[in-house]
């Protein structure tokens, strides 16, 4: 693939958020097309963008509007809805496999804690936006567990002899 990969993202650490610009536009490839510091502007951001990225890099951990919660789940539901071919990656500093697992199941494509290299940052983005999704080893561990514990049956709190067991099977 020749073209560039539009780039979004939403975090709302300045400081963070410039590295990660400065960071992500060294490649060629990619190009920032949109920025948010917040969930509850991202899609009127979206709606009045130039150009629409191909890849959301969100913050899972963002802060809320008065009382209502726009943490990067709320953004990753709420763009996949009105934009489902969009890709998102999340970056957290969380590292719980459950919490990793219900991200991906809501739709993210990708999770990175927010310690990874920047090397695995942009593999990820390109993985990403050429394949459809980005899975690390700790990601597909925490999909691994989250289904695991899903499978498992459980054992009926019933007792039952001996014989009932039998006619049972």
């Amino acid at each position: 693939m020749n073209s560039k990969i539009n780039l979004g993202l939403v975090e709302d650490q300045l400081l963070f958020r410039e590295g990660m610009k400065a960071i992500l536009s060294a490649w060629d490839e990619i190009s920032i097309v949109l920025e948010s510091p917040d969930g509850y502007s991202v899609m009127k951001r979206l709606q009045e963008a130039a150009v629409v990225p191909d890849v959301l890099l969100v913050d899972l951990s963002l802060p809320p509007l008065g009382e209502k919660e726009f943490s990067g789940l709320d953004v990753t539901r709420t763009v996949l809805e009105n934009w489902p071919e969009m890709k998102i990656i999340i970056l957290s500093v969380h590292e719980d496999e459950n919490f990793i697992a219900q991200l991906i199941e809501e739709g993210a494509h990708g999770y990175l804690v927010k310690d990874s290299d920047p090397k695995e940052v942009h593999e990820a983005v390109v993985a990403v936006h050429r394949k459809g999704s980005y899975i690390n080893d700790r990601t597909l561990k925490a999909i691994q567990h989250n289904l695991g514990q899903k499978k498992k049956p459980r054992k009926p709190d019933l007792q039952i002899t001996k014989r009932e067991e039998e006619i049972l099977q």
